[in-house]
């Protein structure tokens, strides 16, 4: 092998490792309490204490907007020909009972 192949195995493997820690997270100086609570909420959903960690953090990254459009349109196909009633009629009938 010449020394270009060389270098271009090892900017592969070294790109492969970026992504991978790129995928880790460490979190510092947390407060023992913190911990405590989310070990305590991990327990009560059963999952490790990772698990909750990863739960919580992908619930607050959100979806991003060809994740939103796309599960919109899901819905909209799920529903499309269906015919709904009025929820504001709904309301009064049972406010009025």
């Amino acid at each position: 092998m010449t020394g270009r192949q060389d270098h271009k195995r090892s900017a592969s493997s070294d790109e492969r490792i970026c992504k991978a820690i790129a995928r880790m997270l460490l979190m510092r100086d947390l407060r023992n309490e913190t911990v405590e609570r989310l070990k305590a909420r991990a327990k009560r959903h059963g999952r490790s204490l990772q698990g909750e960690v990863k739960a919580i953090l992908e619930a607050a990254a959100g979806y991003s907007m060809a994740e939103a459009e796309a599960t919109s349109a899901g819905w909209h196909a799920r529903l499309a020909g269906r015919a709904f009633s009025d929820s504001a009629d709904l309301i009064r009938e049972d406010r009025d009972r």
